[in-house]
């Protein structure tokens, strides 16, 4: 009587064991959120230094994942401390381009000459050069 109900212990173990593995296995396949990559340094447009209160904004895929406000004109983020541009991404995202827009005060959005690759967990210093014209923007921002 004894041996038919270790086995049975025996049989539950391992199925409790292999449901525990193929949960592990799609856990770890699956497009969980990674550690963003961070960006600083200089921006200017149109050859002049990006101004205190734009935003700069980080997008994949045209979606924002990220974005950062200018505190010191023509710099965006700070080597020396923790305040950088951070860009999310997943799994999915590894190797995709980024893209960088400048949206200064009372002008339309400006997209950066320079692109990225996303990697997890990285910190970049990349120089922002915002070419472009300078449209009114007339749409109404909510704050």
């Amino acid at each position: 009587m004894r041996l038919p109900k270790i086995t049975s212990v025996i049989v539950y173990i391992i199925l409790i064991s292999i449901a525990l593995v193929g949960m592990l296995a799609y856990a770890q396949a699956s497009d969980a959120p990674a550690l963003p990559s961070y960006f600083y340094g200089k921006a200017v447009y149109n050859g002049k230094n990006v101004p205190v209160n734009s935003i700069i904004t980080a997008k994949i895929d045209n979606e924002k994942r990220g974005s950062i406000k200018v505190d010191v004109a023509g710099f965006y983020g700070d080597e020396k401390s923790d305040k950088k541009l951070g860009v999310t991404g997943s799994r999915s995202s590894l190797g995709k381009n980024i893209e960088f827009y400048v949206k200064i005060p009372k002008l339309q959005e400006i997209k950066a000459t320079q692109t990225s690759k996303w990697q997890t967990g990285t910190e970049t210093k990349l120089d922002l050069t915002f070419n472009g014209q300078e449209i009114e923007d007339n749409s109404r921002e909510r704050k």
